[in-house]
């Protein structure tokens, strides 16, 4: 199942100097992105921007010190001032007790397509926006660890196959023929 990269951060509420939120994007989940360290509001989001439009089958998603967490996805052609549409509802990630014993700061969760709202799943999104809270302990700082986002779509070809010479559509009929028992004509 192909994973949808991020092309780019959109916005975000808060970052640490050196836990910015830009390295959700060029790390591969070895550095997290935190909230500033003066941040007290407790609710801290980031929007991404993916590579390309896609219906999102799964989502792997590593926090630091956050009580819950919200996913919610959008359009780049929407006009600004749409809301986005709740993907997942809100997820508890640490317990009050948790919080307050500072015990399993870090957790991983993997959401699935039950997991999410049937209306909003079964459509396609190029932006995602992951809302971190910690209302209970101020003092910490707290994000993201990683994110993967997974589709069922497959990738298609940007190459119109019927420019392809005779020789290659040999080639790849007997190939198709090979693995896959049948051919496709152009």
């Amino acid at each position: 199942m192909p994973q949808v990269k991020s092309k780019f951060i959109v916005s975000f509420t808060s970052q640490d100097e050196h836990y910015k939120a830009a390295n959700l994007i060029t790390s591969d989940g070895f550095k997290k992105w935190l909230s500033h360290p003066k941040e007290r509001s407790g609710e801290i989001s980031v929007t991404l921007q993916l590579e390309r439009e896609c219906s999102i089958s799964y989502i792997d998603i590593g926090t630091h010190w956050c009580a819950n967490i919200e996913i919610q996805v959008g359009r780049s052609d929407w006009p600004q001032g749409v809301d986005y549409e709740t993907l997942a509802p809100t997820c508890i990630m640490m317990t009050p007790i948790d919080c307050n014993l500072a015990r399993n700061c870090t957790s991983t969760r993997m959401f699935s397509s039950k997991d999410f709202k049937d209306h909003v799943a079964s459509k396609t999104w190029d932006r995602i926006r992951i809302i971190c809270r910690q209302p209970l302990k101020k003092d910490v700082q707290f994000g993201l660890s990683f994110l993967r986002i997974k589709t069922m779509d497959t990738i298609t070809p940007s190459k119109d196959l019927s420019s392809v010479s005779t020789n290659q559509q040999k080639t790849i009929r007997s190939i198709q023929k090979h693995f896959f028992g049948k051919t496709k004509s152009w």
